[in-house]
């Protein structure tokens, strides 16, 4: 599998990652206010969560230190547009794309 890496709104490059048939899933997608993002994390470790508009900008990061298993976060106040998810852990790497049609709440965040 390949990945391509958005920074910024610079394509990086791309790097090859095992991901065990791993997924993010968005309900709802797509969202107006929030959304559930769902993902299996395949091993124990940091665990980074970045949030990118359509030109590849860098809109919110989310660090946590995760087992390996299922979890859940909320995103919650994007503006209408496209979305990318990138999840990073170790050498694992999984991506997702959001739709938002609109939100009436304007604080973006990953909870």
């Amino acid at each position: 599998m390949h990945i391509l890496h958005l920074q910024a709104g610079i394509i990086t490059g791309k790097h090859e990652f095992r991901d065990l048939g791993r997924i993010i899933s968005f309900s709802p997608n797509p969202m107006t206010d929030y959304t559930l993002m769902r993902f299996i994390t395949p091993e124990l470790g940091n665990t980074t969560i970045s949030l990118f508009d359509f030109s590849g900008k860098k809109l919110l990061e989310e660090e946590d230190f995760l087992p390996n298993g299922l979890h859940s976060y909320g995103i919650y106040g994007i503006k209408k547009g496209l979305y990318f998810v990138r999840l990073q852990c170790g050498r694992f790497e999984l991506g997702g794309t959001l739709i938002c049609s609109g939100s009436l709440n304007f604080k973006t965040r990953i909870v």
